[in-house]
Formats: C-alpha cells, structure tokens, sequence
C-alpha cells in the first residue's frame, strides 16, 4: 500500500509537472496570438491613415481643380461683359460723334460722312482702349 501511495504521488507530480508545461505552453501560444492580433490591428491602423491621408489629397486637389474653374469662368465672364461693354460704348460714342457734328455743321451729314467720322472716332477709341488696357 505504501509502494502504491508513493506510485500515486508519483503520478500526481508527473501529472501536475505535464499540466504546468501545457499551461505554460499555453500561455506562450496566447501571448504569441495577442502579439500578432497587436501586429495586424497596427498594419490595419497604419493602412487607415494612409487611407485617409490620400482622400483628404484627393479633396483638396478636387478643391483646387474647381476653384481653378470657377476662376477660370468669372475671367471669361468679365472679359465677356467687357467686350459687350466696349462694342455698346462704340456705337454710342459714333451716335454722340454723328449727332454732335450734325449740331455744329448745322445741316445732316450724308451717309458717306457718316461712316468716315464713325470709323475715325472708332479708330480713335481703339487706340485710346489698346494704351489703357496696357
């Protein structure tokens, strides 16, 4: 009976020995998941702010690109006003030129008369639009 306690306690301490190789072997495998679990969700954040960083580049350059056109088009609006603003300025100053010539003279002008003051007061006023705008 002493021969079979002393087998049992034997077999206790082996068995108590082998359940703490696997609680540590255990242990190291848990440590091992969490390490790469820890690894991976790093990538995963990494790869999330690369991400996002490339977004907020892409936004701002959509932002810039619009803002270009938006420029781009009042420019062309402007220039489109002014050269309305010009051509009406034109045929007023010729209307102003003919009529004002026509008081001073004191008679009608002929239509040949008309013309050749209306070209030379637009000639005039191209000149004078071309040394201004410079």
């Amino acid at each position: 009976m002493l021969e079979e306690r002393r087998q049992r306690i034997a077999q206790s301490m082996a068995d108590a020995q082998r359940v703490k190789e696997e609680l540590a072997q255990a242990e190291s495998q848990r440590q091992e998941i969490l390490t790469k679990a820890n690894e991976e969700a790093k990538a995963l954040i990494e790869e999330a702010r690369t991400l996002a960083s490339q977004l907020r580049e892409q936004e701002a350059q959509k932002a810039v690109t619009a803002a270009e056109e938006i420029i781009a088009k009042a420019k062309e609006a402007t220039r489109a006003d002014y050269d309305k603003m010009l051509e009406q300025l034109k045929g007023e100053v010729s209307r102003l030129v003919v009529e004002t010539t026509s008081k001073v003279i004191g008679s009608t002008l002929s239509a040949e008369d008309q013309k050749r003051l209306n070209a030379e007061a637009l000639l005039q006023l191209g000149q004078n639009t071309e040394t201004s705008s410079k």
